[in-house]
């Protein structure tokens, strides 16, 4: 999930990128998702959120059509964005830190040999409060995990 700043600033880029296909002075139908934020949300939901399409396209008030146009346009507009944004590179450790990493995961799972665990599950206590058990699902797990 992106905390509210880093959305602000993923919205700063998306805004310049995506374009809204009709405007009010064009003539035609109105855009059905007029506001760029509602798009990039839409397009992030897609992507982070335990739903199928048709939950989305309800939560948006989209038809299946315009859902799959809308949300191709923008998963363009975000490629095109994220490319440009520093912070959002997949950047491999230095050798020193993989090093120090590798030497770190030996102490701790002394029978990992050769490899290099990037995660790893681990099961936690399930909370009592019902609340905050929902909260911590991902949706993806039977089970509840910290990583």
């Amino acid at each position: 999930s992106l905390t509210p700043d880093a959305f602000e600033d993923l919205l700063t880029q998306f805004k310049r990128s995506y374009v809204v296909l009709s405007h009010p002075f064009r003539g035609g139908r109105p855009p059905r998702i007029p506001h760029k934020h509602a798009v990039l949300a839409m397009v992030l939901h897609f992507y982070t959120a335990a739903l199928e399409s048709k939950t989305l396209q309800e939560l948006f008030g989209l038809s299946a059509t315009t859902f799959s146009r809308v949300l191709h346009r923008a998963e363009e507009a975000l490629t095109v964005v994220l490319k440009a944004m520093k912070d959002a590179r997949i950047q491999w450790p230095s050798k020193k830190t993989q090093s120090l990493w590798a030497s770190k995961t030996q102490e701790r799972e002394p029978l990992v040999t050769g490899v290099f665990v990037d995660g790893k599950n681990f099961r936690v206590q399930v909370p009592t409060n019902a609340d905050l058990q929902n909260a911590q699902y991902n949706g993806l797990c039977a089970c509840h995990f910290t990583v």
